[in-house]
């Protein structure tokens, strides 16, 4: 069924949803992420593109390859992109669910008014701004993973970001399916039907973004990339991963009390699985990988596992925290404390 247009059922946001026969159904705006679009998944595609270089499109053209009637296009809009030779077209729903993930708990007040600070709160760390869920929803939602506060992140602290938030409310409220398209660059997964060189878009996933532009003035130091969380698979570090000039600290490749207590903000109210005996084991692990070069099956056989100390690096890298991490340890190790420069003093005079 097509997505046509929005309208107020009972004073609810209501999608209308139309069959290639013509008969109508209601759903709830807040459960519409849960619709999938009629038509076949034979074609997958990839594509590096700029999101707010798309182009609105004619809605007939893809209604006429998803063999639906061309005059149901109504207020769907239809976005356009060229990639590899291939032209692509994707409707606004595929794009919103895409953007806005978690969808089962974002959707439930994406389509309200400014209702954005009634899901998120700000958390002030050191030189930068995360969120968390407000407290009332994570008693009816199950706890967020790194990644998605990430992602969530991303949704708070940039200006286009927001823009293409409130634009699906404001363009739900005028009938529209739309959204404004923010600014980044993203590597999208879509399936969908192949008719010549144009592609009709049944799903949309995006894996990975840039945004392209600075993040507000409050907001501090945010991440320079985002990860959307495959279904299948895994992102595995790379074996040969090597960063020379990670210099050893006070215990040697290991946090120092100094050094840990500088990060162990970075992993609060975070609901983590881990311990902090475990996280700090964990970080040290890969400084001393990173460090001296030795292979993660190395690494993660000294801590008796196959594959911990290397997930938890990845899962540091998906959720930005592992640049503030090193950035931290690296100004630390390069500055002697004034105990140690003291006592170097000392030795000297002796």
């Amino acid at each position: 069924m097509w997505l046509q247009s929005v309208e107020r059922v009972h004073g609810r946001l209501h999608g209308r949803l139309v069959s290639e026969k013509g008969v109508v159904e209601w759903m709830d705006m807040q459960s519409i992420w849960q619709h999938q679009q009629s038509l076949p998944r034979r074609t997958r595609a990839s594509a590096v593109t700029r999101l707010d270089e798309w182009e609105v499109t004619d809605a007939s053209e893809y209604l006429q390859i998803a063999g639906l009637d061309t005059d149901l296009a109504g207020g769907h809009t239809v976005y356009a992109f060229s990639y590899n030779g291939l032209r692509f077209l994707v409707p606004a729903i595929l794009v919103t669910k895409a953007l806005f993930q978690p969808n089962a708990t974002v959707f439930e007040y994406l389509y309200r008014p400014s209702a954005l600070d009634l899901l998120l709160a700000p958390v002030l760390e050191a030189e930068t701004v995360t969120v968390r869920l407000l407290p009332r929803l994570t008693k009816s939602h199950s706890s967020p993973s790194d990644l998605a506060l990430a992602n969530l992140g991303w949704l708070y602290c940039f200006p286009s970001a927001r823009d293409a938030w409130n634009s699906a409310y404001s363009s739900a409220a005028r009938g529209l399916v739309h959204v404004t398209m923010p600014r980044m660059q993203s590597h999208v997964n879509l399936r969908g039907v192949l008719s010549g060189n144009t592609v009709a878009a049944s799903t949309l996933s995006i894996r990975s973004f840039e945004p392209m532009e600075r993040p507000f003035e409050w907001a501090g130091v945010q991440p320079h990339q985002f990860f959307h969380k495959p279904k299948t698979g895994r992102i595995t570090p790379h074996a040969r991963l090597i960063k020379p000039d990670i210099g050893q600290g006070p215990n040697g490749w290991a946090l120092s009390e100094r050094e840990w207590h500088s990060i162990r903000h970075l992993f609060a109210a975070r609901n983590q699985r881990r311990t902090d005996e475990q996280i700090r084991t964990f970080v040290s692990a890969v400084l001393m990988k990173l460090g001296s070069g030795n292979g993660w099956r190395a690494v993660n056989a000294s801590h008796g596992t196959t594959s911990k100390v290397s997930s938890f690096y990845t899962e540091c890298c998906v959720a930005g925290r592992w640049n503030k991490i090193e950035k931290i340890v690296r100004e630390l190790r390069k500055t002697p404390r004034p105990d140690t420069q003291a006592a170097k003093a000392l030795s000297t005079t002796q």
